[in-house]
């Protein structure tokens, strides 16, 4: 290593590149979610449209859906109300059977899915979407469904 250049605090260098190669570490990030069918703590190494398989069940966790393509049918909108949807950050986008599949954001707060079982009382599977899309998407199809106060 040379040093080509000092002034008060600033020192620059050269590295030889040809004697030692430069290492450069990855960084990677883990997101560590449980999985709603059988309350495995799964790890992935991100979100996607097709998920992680839980080594455990073998469903898939970690899915994310485009809002866009979504279409809420009347019968969801019907489990929950738009000041619900905004406040928990959830929109309603399927129910088969006993299961309710949930949009939401990452990171969850702590015990969320346990309270969403709690409140719908029903399975409960959770995909993904970024923030701003969500919100835009609640508002679009759950609007504020609260009476207007009217002054007689």
């Amino acid at each position: 290593m040379q040093i080509i250049g000092l002034s008060d605090n600033l020192c620059c260098t050269n590295i030889d590149i040809r004697r030692r190669p430069i290492k450069f570490a990855a960084l990677t990030m883990t997101i560590s979610l449980q999985c709603p069918a059988c309350d495995t703590a799964v790890t992935l190494s991100s979100l996607s449209e097709g998920g992680t398989e839980c080594p455990s069940c073998k469903s898939r966790v970690g899915r994310t859906v485009d809002l866009d393509a979504v279409d809420v049918s009347g019968s969801l909108r019907k489990l929950v109300t738009g000041p619900m949807a905004s406040s928990m950050n959830i929109l309603p986008i399927s129910l088969d059977g006993d299961t309710l599949t949930l949009v939401t954001v990452f990171p969850l707060p702590p015990q969320f899915l346990e309270q969403l079982r709690f409140i719908f009382n029903r399975r409960i599977e959770l995909v993904f979407a970024e923030s701003g899309n969500l919100t835009s998407a609640i508002g679009r199809i759950l609007p504020d469904e609260r009476e207007p106060n009217v002054e007689v």
